[in-house]
């Protein structure tokens, strides 16, 4: 499977880095691997803590059951359920990063 670059990006706080995840790997799961802090609770798509917007690239969010078609289209992604299918970018609120 491939390995793809996400970028994530918190503007509150001035952060974006870029971390590698392979495509059958959360976002949320490897952000936490490097020490990411992104805020979660349930981790299997139903509470929608870890919400961030997908900015540019594809994502298999599949297995979510919290956001609305409406927010599936608009960008919206849970990251504990997001697998990359691109290179992509996402905003990201990060829990005491600072």
């Amino acid at each position: 499977m491939a390995t793809y670059k996400v970028t994530l990006i918190d503007q509150r706080q001035n952060f974006m880095q870029t971390i590698d995840v392979p495509g059958t790997e959360y976002i949320l799961h490897e952000a936490a691997e490097q020490n990411i802090k992104i805020p979660f609770e349930c981790v299997v798509g139903s509470c929608g803590i870890c919400q961030g917007q997908l900015v540019e690239g594809t994502i298999d969010q599949s297995e979510q059951i919290f956001l609305s078609d409406r927010q599936v289209a608009e960008g919206y992604v849970l990251l504990c359920m997001s697998k990359p299918t691109s290179d992509c970018t996402l905003t990201v609120e990060l829990d005491n990063y600072l």
